[in-house]
């Protein structure tokens, strides 16, 4: 499963790095300053874009929703409820997700912003992929790029070509997503935007090692994680750990593997984020059961069904 770059709508810049210090800054503006509406809501979406913990964006994406429901602004509430949107989807919370991101597309639409329109499809586009629904999550992806085009909106066309390969690699068109990320890296580049240039880099070595290709794949895959540390982006991080360590498996080398599903489950549980955590401990059953330690492993399993309950619950 490749990794889904997420990014604002309201607050959005190439030159923008998502890092921990960053929200840490802003926040304690909102804390000890006396700013007017219209700023506190700009410094509350700017924390909830810029920080890695899902919890602390829905936080605040909730304050900047009242703000501008106060404000009575469908464009300032359509950028919330995208943001409140994303934040449940990477917590695993799909149907609170789908509400959000329906709400937020509404409010585009009543704003008259194609963009925010197409924002709204792209993370729809994300939550049905992550549902593993990829015909739904092929009609929003292809509206989102068709607006992005049209907009010529570089950076958001460049995260839907990124977002959308993976409806490609789960249908062994393995061709085309490369096509696709290639054309998205390409973009990022350009755009000297390196957090998308790392997921673009990522999902490629992915998809490299659904063709076997699992040295070029580990390569590319330690790349982006290089990169993301960097700028604290623990959600593509654990994913892409995840990934070394199922390559590890397939080549063998169990106790490697067992290294980097322990070293996602850690990074995924430090922001909360019950998806990854599910799908390390998945991982780690099976690692543990294939090195003989079943008591490991059926503690993983049940941790994993605990999981699993929790998200789909």
């Amino acid at each position: 499963m490749t990794a889904y770059l997420i990014i604002g709508f309201f607050t959005f810049s190439p030159a923008q790095v998502l890092n921990k210090n960053t929200a840490d800054s802003l926040i304690q503006i909102l804390l000890t300053e006396n700013l007017t509406d219209t700023t506190r809501y700009t410094v509350a979406m700017e924390v909830a874009d810029h920080t890695t913990a899902p919890q602390l964006s829905l936080k605040y994406a909730q304050e900047a929703l009242s703000i501008a429901n106060k404000l009575k602004s469908p464009l300032w509430q359509g950028a919330a409820w995208l943001n409140i949107g994303k934040s449940y989807r990477k917590q695993g919370r799909s149907e609170e997700a789908l509400e959000a991101i329906l709400i937020s597309i509404t409010n585009y639409q009543l704003a008259n912003s194609n963009l925010g329109v197409s924002s709204g499809y792209l993370t729809l586009g994300d939550l049905y992929a992550r549902q593993d629904n990829f015909s739904q999550a092929f009609q929003y992806y292809n509206q989102s790029i068709d607006i992005f085009r049209e907009e010529k909106d570089t950076v958001r066309l460049a995260t839907a070509l990124l977002n959308v390969s993976e409806v490609y690699q789960e249908n062994t068109q393995y061709d085309s997503a490369m096509l696709l990320l290639q054309e998205a890296r390409n973009w990022f580049e350009m755009m000297g935007f390196e957090v998308g240039m790392a997921y673009a880099i990522g999902n490629s070595g992915i998809v490299n090692t659904y063709q076997h290709q699992y040295e070029v794949g580990e390569e590319k895959l330690k790349q982006a994680i290089e990169i993301l540390q960097q700028a604290g982006e623990h959600y593509a991080i654990a994913q892409y750990q995840l990934s070394i360590a199922e390559i590890y498996q397939e080549r063998g080398k169990i106790t490697e593997a067992i290294e980097y599903a322990q070293q996602s489950w850690s990074v995924a549980k430090q922001d909360g984020l019950l998806e990854q955590m599910r799908n390390a401990s998945e991982r780690l059953s099976l690692l543990y059961a294939e090195q003989g330690s079943y008591q490991e492993a059926y503690r993983q399993q049940s941790l994993y069904r605990t999981l699993k309950d929790s998200i789909n619950n």
